[in-house]
């Protein structure tokens, strides 16, 4: 199939002849700077420029540091119908390439296009820095960062900035599980408390007319030989049921483990069975997490 032009050459002429900008031509066809200038330039029409305008200045500084650090200055410089030099010596003259000067600008980045907006993405996903951080390391505008890439990435957006934020502790998520089983007791009809801290051998204590049930919370459900009998030693002394909680493997929720006996020094597998609570009325009850 023949590639369909998204303007004639007439069209781009007289947008070209009229506006007097390439990159304003291009904006009103639909097309880039650099399509109109290399279309213009195969048909023989000057695109050379002398007087280079406020608008041209605003131009550059919207899109100079963005262009750079993706290393496509002289796709900047055919959409302005310019060299790559010209606007290289231009933006030192407007104080853009000084690291130390004042930050006058910030890119505004809602018309940039894929090609310029991808080698800044691979360059953020390889970098170990948030968005905040990346962001003021370049003086980028955190905003119009998200806004560009969330557009043109957007499956891999939320992936790639999630993978950044920092790792949960593993105490704030054996807490959290903690806090799970007891509100999960709770549901089934237990009075169900948390012991802080981990200061006695159970981490959840459960209450239920003529049902005592003591609970070990394991994320992964490793429970050692020597906590594991001291823990149904502590249960058997009050003749409290033993339960180990986990997570399961795949998927969400809380797996729950009755002990049977004490555990060895052997290889046979640990004496422990599925267990469920038994259901009843949710308590309802006011506590400060």
């Amino acid at each position: 199939m023949p590639y369909r032009k998204k303007a004639t050459d007439e069209q781009v002429i007289e947008a070209y002849e009229r506006l007097g900008s390439i990159w304003k031509a291009g904006k009103e066809l639909g097309m880039c700077g650099q399509a109109v200038h290399e279309r213009l330039r195969n048909l023989g029409v000057d695109v050379s420029q002398n007087v280079f305008t406020s608008e041209d200045e605003r131009y550059l500084a919207d899109r100079y540091v963005t262009y750079r650090d993706a290393g496509m200055l002289q796709v900047l410089a055919d959409e302005m119908g310019r060299t790559k030099q010209f606007i290289c010596r231009k933006a030192g003259v407007m104080g853009l390439t000084d690291k130390h000067g004042q930050k006058r600008y910030f890119s505004r980045w809602k018309d940039m296009p894929e090609c310029v907006m991808k080698p800044i993405w691979e360059q953020f996903k390889r970098s170990r820095k948030n968005v905040s951080e990346f962001c003021a390391s370049r003086h980028y505008n955190v905003q119009s960062f998200h806004d560009a890439m969330t557009h043109w990435f957007p499956e891999e957006y939320d992936d790639v900035v999630g993978s950044k934020k920092p790792k949960r502790t593993q105490y704030a998520r054996g807490r959290d599980l903690e806090y799970s089983v007891r509100n999960d007791m709770r549901r089934h009809g237990y009075l169900a408390l948390r012991a802080p801290a981990s200061k006695s051998p159970a981490d959840v204590y459960c209450v239920k007319t003529g049902e005592l049930v003591f609970i070990q919370c394991k994320l992964h459900g490793a429970l050692y030989k020597d906590e594991w009998n001291k823990f149904f030693m502590f249960c058997d002394s009050v003749n409290a049921t033993p339960i180990m909680a986990r997570r399961p493997d795949v998927g969400r929720g809380i797996e729950y483990f009755r002990l049977l006996d004490f555990k060895d020094n052997s290889r046979r597998k640990s004496p422990m069975e599925p267990w469920e609570p038994t259901d009843g009325e949710e308590i309802k009850w006011e506590e400060t997490k």
